[in-house]
C-alpha cells in the first residue's frame, strides 16, 4: 500500500509539474542545484574538519591543510608596495612581530618566522573550541570561485584564506 502511495506522489507530482511548466521536472537543474550547494558547503566541511583536527592536537593532519610556501609569498607580497596582494590591513601585533623579525633574521625572516609550527601555534591559539560547523566567532565568506576567507574572532582576530587545489582545500594565506 506504501508503495502504490509513493508511486501515486510522484505520477502526480510530474503531471503537476507538467501542467505547470514547473522548472524543477528538470532532472539537470536540480543536479545543478544540488552540485552548486555541495560545493558552497565543501570550504566549511573543510574549515571544520581543520578545526577537529587542530581540537584534537593532530598535527600531521592539519599539515595537509597548509601550504606554509604560498603563506610566505602571500606575505612577500603585501610586504611588496608594488604587488597586488589578498591580505588586507595587519594588526600592530602582527607588524611588530614582523619587525622584530627582519630586525633579527635579516633577509631570511619570512623563510625563519613562517613555518608550519607557527601556523600550528596560530590555528591552535584561536579556532574556538566549540564544535559547531558555524561557530558564532567565525565570519566566512567566498570571495572568488576558488577562494575562502575565514575570519576567527577572537581577541586578535586571526584571518585564513582558503584556496581550492585539487587535492582540496588548502591554507595559502594566514594574518593577524
Amino acid at each position: 500500500m506504501e508503495r502504490f502511495a509513493r508511486q501515486r506522489f510522484w505520477v502526480r507530482w510530474r503531471r503537476w509539474c507538467r501542467q505547470h511548466d514547473c522548472v524543477l521536472a528538470k532532472p539537470w537543474l536540480v543536479m545543478l542545484t544540488m552540485l552548486a550547494l555541495l560545493y558552497a558547503l565543501w570550504p566549511f566541511l573543510s574549515v571544520w574538519q581543520l578545526q577537529q583536527a587542530v581540537l584534537n592536537n593532530q598535527p600531521q593532519v592539519v599539515a595537509t591543510w597548509v601550504d606554509v610556501t604560498a603563506i610566505r609569498a602571500a606575505l612577500r607580497r603585501r610586504l611588496n608596495k608594488d604587488a597586488v596582494s589578498e591580505i588586507g590591513t595587519l594588526s600592530d601585533d602582527f607588524i611588530d612581530w614582523l619587525d622584530a623579525g627582519i630586525r633579527y633574521h635579516g633577509v631570511t625572516a619570512l623563510e625563519q618566522l613562517v613555518t608550519f609550527d607557527w601556523v600550528y601555534e596560530q590555528l591552535r591559539g584561536r579556532l574556538p573550541p566549540e564544535v559547531a560547523l558555524f561557530p558564532t566567532t567565525m565570519a566566512s565568506s567566498f570571495i572568488g570561485l576558488r577562494d575562502f576567507q575565514v575570519q576567527v574572532n577572537s581577541p586578535t582576530p586571526l584571518i585564513l584564506f582558503l584556496h581550492l587545489e585539487t587535492t582540496g582545500w588548502r591554507i595559502v594565506a594566514l594574518y593577524y
